[in-house]
């Protein structure tokens, strides 16, 4: 009977908070939280059965995941950070929120003595001519970033149609895994992207792999990743620290079928460990992790982005920021995404991935 009674009390209670909830959220009045709005998971962001919306939230000593990843950040409203004198823990591993404070002191800014050479070369493999817009976009969004010179890698269709829409590149002729190893002999080049439009099949697989090994930084996305499926330990043999991986979801899973997505921060740490390379795992609160356990998690993305095409110019972005004289592979990771999402706000509804292109020259006066 005690038992029976407790749990009748418990029903309406639950009954009588969400008739509370629903009457403040359709309330006019202002509605502040503390630490966080009642009925969203603190460490997932994501309501319960029923959940307040807040116009701020006063997040006591720091903000936590709550507060930023899925529903939470819609729901806390605007957040600010009360310090109640705790002091900091040291933390092995470290979680940012993305911001240019992070990473500005490294991004690599144009000087009067600078030149293109000065600047940086990226080398992108073109891919199938089917889909070498993907390629295209990626080229024009490196040099929109800043990067002294895009070398376009591609059959003579691709280089022809490259030359059209994009003369501003630069063109090799390459069609078989032979001539890219001959390329690799004649260029010197530290810096690569394959993936966007590339294509699944066993050239890709052996460029990839042969990248891997002759080129210091090498930014894999799209095909150059799914062409990995059931052959993961091989890709993880010739990754490290200065190689990027830039995941959708469909694609993580490719690669890392026994990690869950459940927790999408608790996964791409999980992931950059076992890779031993950053990892970048797309959605709306993208999460970028390093090897020695640094997450950072994006804040300023916009729905606009999912379109087609947005993820080839965010790995343009990206590689175009990498290098030993710019920034770390997890610094231009962290910077490539937050000037992606910039861009794309700054345009607004009606995004289709050239409309980022052009609004990059405004998110990086935005930061400089």
């Amino acid at each position: 009977m005690i038992v029976y009674l407790v749990l009748v009390l418990i029903e309406t209670l639950k009954k009588k908070y969400k008739d509370l909830f629903k009457r403040i959220n359709k309330s006019k009045n202002k509605v502040i939280a503390v630490d966080f709005p009642s009925g969203i998971n603190g460490d997932t962001g994501q309501p319960m059965k029923q959940a307040i919306k807040a116009d701020y939230t006063l997040a006591i000593h720091s903000k936590k995941f709550g507060h930023i990843l899925n529903e939470g950040k819609e729901y806390a409203g605007a957040v600010r950070v009360v310090k109640i004198g705790l002091i900091e823990s040291v933390k092995k591993n470290y979680c940012y929120e993305n911001c240019p404070s992070l990473w500005l002191k490294k991004f690599p800014k144009k000087l009067k003595s600078s030149h293109k050479y000065t600047r940086g070369k990226l080398y992108i493999f073109g891919g199938d001519e089917d889909t070498a817009g993907a390629s295209i976009l990626s080229a024009m969004s490196a040099l929109k970033v800043g990067t002294g010179s895009v070398t376009i890698l591609g059959n003579k269709k691709i280089i022809k149609l490259a030359q059209i829409i994009f003369p501003s590149s630069l063109k090799i002729n390459c069609e078989s895994f032979e001539q890219f190893v001959n390329i690799l002999k004649k260029f010197r080049i530290t810096n690569f992207l394959i993936g966007p439009g590339a294509g699944l099949n066993k050239k890709i697989f052996d460029i990839t792999c042969f990248a891997l090994k002759k080129i210091k930084y090498v930014t894999l996305d799209g095909d150059s990743l799914s062409v990995f499926k059931n052959k993961q330990r091989k890709l993880f043999l010739l990754l490290n620290k200065n190689k990027i991986l830039t995941p959708h979801e469909g694609e993580f899973k490719n690669i890392f079928p026994k990690i869950s997505l459940k927790n999408k921060i608790t996964a791409a740490s999980l992931a950059s460990k076992r890779s031993n390379a950053v990892i970048v795992l797309k959605g709306y609160n993208t999460i970028i992790a390093s090897p020695n356990g640094e997450i950072c998690i994006n804040t300023n993305s916009t729905p606009e982005l999912a379109t087609i095409g947005s993820g080839d110019v965010l790995s343009g972005i990206i590689s175009s920021l990498v290098g030993d004289s710019k920034m770390s592979s997890f610094q231009a990771a962290c910077a490539g995404v937050w000037l992606h999402s910039e861009a794309a706000n700054k345009f607004g509804k009606g995004l289709i991935a050239e409309d980022i292109i052009r609004c990059i020259p405004s998110a990086l006066r935005k930061i400089l």
